[in-house]
């Protein structure tokens, strides 16, 4: 990313704080001044941007003209969920950000059911043509280039306020209907809604903004009368179509709902969630090949978008064609290498057409491609002992191992399988060094099972003992718990621990067995306990 040397200069200061104009409207900022100030100080500003320098700076910015209510977030997908939960007036978007991207923000706020008109600025210094004409038709509201001047910023940020703070009153009613519905103010939303459709019947986001607000109120079929009139009125408006397929999905009426979200997705292709929902339920319908275009569809919206790469595997199966299935696992893993999901993928498709050698040379073949990464080394592993094959899971292991011998999850398998031969001993030791590496229920757990195995009384009762402060409220650690008070000799402690148990859900001989032997071992009888539990 291109950054001027005003954003060096000022994301080397401490955090701006709020400075109050003086009487000629001049404010000192960085040893210059500032002739700005806000109409809207009250706005709700929210900026995205993978650096947190750069946000700083166009925070401390927007601060000393008067902005008091910033929001930040380091990429879309946080965005998404800071808009989800505040009322954001305005954002400032960077383009090219981990995890979800500006243009990727900006489709989703577009085609969000309320308060998609949410003026967007996207702000890079990497934008060649291309992208601006890519947000332009995505629905950006401006756009800024860096490096810039710090006026001309924020001149440009008080236009688009301006534009959207300032509208006719019919829109203002509108976004207000919106507003109502989004903070789950039904009785208020509907009120504002039907005056809007009443003062312009036409007007496609009014008849919109009323189906969403009869829908919220529970008024299901009024929504779809309203929704299929308006179709009849406007056939291409995307927005009634979809609406319209999320009620009968809610009604369960699926056949008729896919073949409205259809519909929906002819007009407006560019919805990669819609894409993939409608890709699952034809999936679900036994149409592999209809799948196949839909996430195809998402996929040329995000070409690393998870679910679509993991989708189109999934559809290829069903269509029979492993190999293009075993493709897109593998561009899976090359978009997110830090992923196993797409390896663990590839092991259970191979295993379900019983083409196990398949999966074991994919899994191979990532190994030696990228030795590094230690995840593989576990899920070939994993595939040995699925497939019987104990040596060559234990050579996995130890090439695992030489990589990284404190490797927790390595230690935990290797332990499970000696657990399960019976070599007890050594599986302690596997478990016992987890446990020392990360102390967790995952870890404690099963080193004191093996040392039950193994009659280790206060070995046992130290690893129960261990884990009862991860899990108290966990019912197999307190069972495990009373077991090991039992074994040492303490039994009233095991006979409440075995009630406590019960509450929390264990069931079974195993707890039944164990409080009957607690409650006979007990040196007074049980009338001491009676209540105790609660």
């Amino acid at each position: 990313m291109v950054v001027c040397s005003f954003f060096t200069t000022l994301g080397a200061r401490g955090a701006a704080k709020n400075v109050p104009f003086s009487s000629d409207n001049k404010t000192e900022f960085l040893g210059e001044s500032l002739n700005f100030e806000f109409t809207h100080s009250d706005i709700n500003i929210l900026i995205v941007d993978d650096h947190g320098h750069i946000r700083k700076a166009m925070l401390q910015l927007l601060r000393r003209a008067g902005v008091e209510n910033i929001f930040e977030a380091s990429d879309g997908a946080k965005a998404i969920k800071v808009i989800d939960d505040q009322p954001v007036d305005l954002i400032l978007c960077d383009i090219y950000m981990p995890n979800v991207d500006g243009f990727e923000l900006l489709t989703h706020v577009r085609g969000m059911d309320v308060k998609n008109d949410i003026p967007i600025i996207m702000v890079s210094g990497e934008a060649n043509r291309a992208d601006i004409v890519k947000a332009t038709e995505l629905g950006a509201s401006d756009y800024i280039l860096k490096p810039f001047k710090k006026d001309e910023f924020l001149e440009k940020v008080q236009q688009t306020a301006e534009s959207y703070f300032n509208p006719q009153e019919y829109l203002k009613l509108l976004r207000n209907a919106e507003s109502f519905l989004a903070a789950k103010n039904i009785s208020r939303a509907l009120e504002l809604a039907k005056s809007a459709h009443e003062q312009d019947s036409l007007n496609h986001r009014a008849r919109h903004i009323l189906a969403l607000a009869l829908k919220a109120n529970g008024e299901q079929t009024k929504a779809l009368e309203l929704l299929e009139d308006s179709i009849e009125f406007d056939p291409d408006h995307y927005r009634f179509h979809a609406t319209k397929a999320n009620i009968l999905f809610g009604l369960k009426r699926n056949y008729e709902a896919i073949e409205t979200m259809g519909r929906e997705l002819q007009l407006n292709p560019k919805q990669a969630k819609r894409q993939i929902l409608m890709a699952k339920y034809q999936l679900q319908g036994g149409n592999p090949q209809a799948a196949i275009e839909h996430f195809r569809e998402a996929l040329k919206e995000n070409p690393k978008l998870k679910k679509g790469l993991l989708g189109m595997a999934e559809a290829f199966y069903q269509n029979n064609d492993l190999e293009k299935c075993i493709y897109y696992l593998l561009r899976y893993r090359r978009q997110h290498p830090q992923d196993s999901k797409p390896l663990i993928a590839i092991v259970k498709y191979c295993k379900l057409a019983k083409q196990e050698k398949r999966a074991e040379y994919a899994i191979k073949s990532e190994i030696s491609a990228h030795p590094k990464r230690l995840d593989a080394y576990l899920i070939l592993a994993m595939f040995y002992i699925s497939t019987n094959n104990e040596s060559d899971a234990l050579s996995a292991l130890d090439n695992l191992f030489k990589k990284d011998p404190d490797n927790v999850d390595g230690l935990r398998l290797r332990g499970n399988l000696h657990f399960d031969n019976k070599r007890f001993d050594q599986a302690e030791k596997d478990y016992a060094s987890a446990a020392k590496l990360s102390p967790s229920l995952d870890t404690l757990v099963p080193l004191a099972k093996v040392r039950l195995k193994l009659k280790k009384p206060k070995a046992f009762y130290s690893a129960c003992n261990r884990a009862f402060m991860f899990g108290s409220t966990n019912g197999e650690v307190v069972r495990l718990l009373a077991q090991a008070y039992l074994a040492i000799g303490q039994p009233t402690k095991a006979y409440l621990l075995t009630r406590k148990a019960m509450i929390l859900g264990e069931k079974g001989k195993k707890i039944k067995k164990l409080a009957e032997t607690a409650r006979a071992s007990l040196p007074q009888g049980p009338r001491q306990t009676k209540n105790v539990a609660s």
